[in-house]
Formats: C-alpha cells, structure tokens, sequence
C-alpha cells in the first residue's frame, strides 16, 4: 500500500519525491486510522454513510457506552489495521475525550491517539433528516 503523507497540520506532503510516501509501514496506517475518525457521518458528498458517527453515538451526556464501541469500531474496519492490541478513553469534567489505542497493523505495531471535546448540552450538534449538522451557532457545517 502506498499513501501520500500528511503534515503536522493536516496538509498533503510536495516537493521531496518518493518521500512524500508512506509505503507499507505502521506509520501509514496509523494515518489511515487518523483521517477516518476525522470523517464525520454525513461529510463525504459521496457516500453520506461513510464516516464516524460523532453526533449519533460519541457526542452528548452519557454516551460511555457507545462512544468507545464507536473509535474501536471505525479502527478496526480501517484497512492495513490487524488488531486492537490496546484501547483506553478518559472523559474529564470538562468534557474532553482522550483516547489511545495500539494497534497491531499489516506492517507492524503502532500507538495513536486523539482527543475530542463533547459540547455542553447547549452546544451539542443537531443531526436533522437530510443529513446537515449545524454548529454550536446555528450555521450549516456541510449538507447533503
């Protein structure tokens, strides 16, 4: 397998060739793994069930029970990925989700994580029938 690797901040990597690459190695699917959490449900004009499902089953009050099933879930059916070796999540009182897992890959074994803060009851994300979710204000974050 052969991805295009990203910066620090997200951007596609130019300019140095085949080192722009990832190929085969833990690090690529550890990639992988990192942009399919960062797909919301919904977000791909193409396919509308593609993505994690933050505002179904890992955004609001009293998702314990879903939230984790939801990451394990989206890492698992990542391709490359083998197994989970391990997996923890904390919640804090100020609603920031941490979360690190292990993951044993095609190429070896890598460790990631992420963080994502869960909105107060009055900012939480609205999910309406045709697939638009609003932000805190009100204002269409993407649509259908």
């Amino acid at each position: 397998m052969r991805l295009r690797a990203m910066t620090s901040s997200g951007d596609m990597q130019f300019g140095n060739g085949t080192g722009n690459f990832l190929i085969n190695s833990p690090a690529m699917v550890a990639q992988l793994v990192m942009t399919r959490l960062d797909l919301w449900c919904g977000q791909w004009f193409l396919d509308f069930s593609q993505g994690t499902p933050y505002s179904t089953s890992i955004l609001g009050k009293n998702t314990k029970s879903t939230y984790d099933g939801a990451i394990t879930q989206r890492i698992l059916s990542t391709p490359g990925v083998a197994s989970l070796q391990t997996y923890q999540s904390q919640l804090n009182s100020a609603r920031k989700l941490t979360w690190e897992a292990t993951i044993n890959t095609l190429f070896g074994r890598t460790s990631l994580g992420g963080t994502t803060f869960l909105p107060s009851s009055g900012a939480q994300l609205q999910d309406n029938s045709a697939n638009l979710l609003f932000d805190s204000f009100g204002n269409p974050m993407f649509g259908s």
